[in-house]
């Protein structure tokens, strides 16, 4: 028990830092109507060679989203297997950390489970911070609620998995005569930047990368783009 609660502990602050370091990247804010991006390797991870080259990943979001008809901010997360050879990770969604800010204020995601491989709890469906949608493979859906349940994800020879995600509450430290709290509040109508940060992780363990996104402006708006 307390390996597994200092294995969180030592999670979440890996992740805590990673977001100070990394929430805001020099370049600048991308602010295109639709907006591709792919993630790229942290500090020296740019220099060495990984098994998880092979594998790209990209944050696709639409800059202007419409609140009643998202019904918070959707994005999506497409991993590409570029290689001839199969690939097998750890569930990707299990480690993904979204940054968001709104109006230029930092906000946070409502908490959710610690990845699976730190808690071993195979075959348990985990509480997301974020909404996860739809999965494709190749373009074709797939089990939302098997993969949610699979602790690792293959990978096939130039296979293209997209995930449909949704980030529907944040939550912002607000002050009160008891002192303060976050407070988790649905998703309402501004400017927000949003970032990813991805742990690729092998299916055994034994290899790993971080990519990173730049930030993305989306307007949400009660107006139809």
């Amino acid at each position: 028990m307390l390996k597994r609660i200092a294995s969180l502990t030592l999670w979440a602050l890996l992740l805590s830092l990673l977001g100070r370091l990394y929430g805001a990247p020099d370049n600048p804010v991308r602010t295109t109507n639709t907006v591709e991006l792919v993630l790229q390797p942290l500090g020296r991870e740019k220099e060495k060679r990984n098994p998880f080259d092979s594998i790209t990943a990209t944050l696709l979001v639409d800059t202007n989203q419409h609140l009643k008809t998202s019904n918070g901010l959707s994005f999506a997360l497409r991993l590409q297997n570029v290689s001839q050879g199969d690939v097998a990770l750890q569930h990707p969604l299990d480690g993904l950390q979204v940054l968001v800010s709104r109006d230029g204020i930092p906000h946070s995601l409502p908490h959710g489970d610690a990845p699976r491989s730190l808690i071993h709890t195979k075959g348990k469906e985990v509480q997301r911070s974020f909404t996860v949608l739809r999965m494709l493979r190749d373009g074709v859906s797939a089990s939302l609620q098997g993969s949610e349940l699979d602790e690792t994800i293959t990978m096939k020879a130039n296979e293209i998995v997209d995930y449909m995600l949704r980030i529907d509450k944040l939550r912002r430290y607000e002050s009160g005569l008891k002192g303060g709290t976050n407070v988790a509040k649905a998703l309402s109508i501004g400017k927000y930047e949003i970032s990813v940060i991805l742990p690729l992780i092998s299916a055994s363990g034994n290899s790993s990368r971080i990519v990173r996104s730049d930030r993305i402006e989306v307007l949400v708006s009660d107006t139809i783009p």
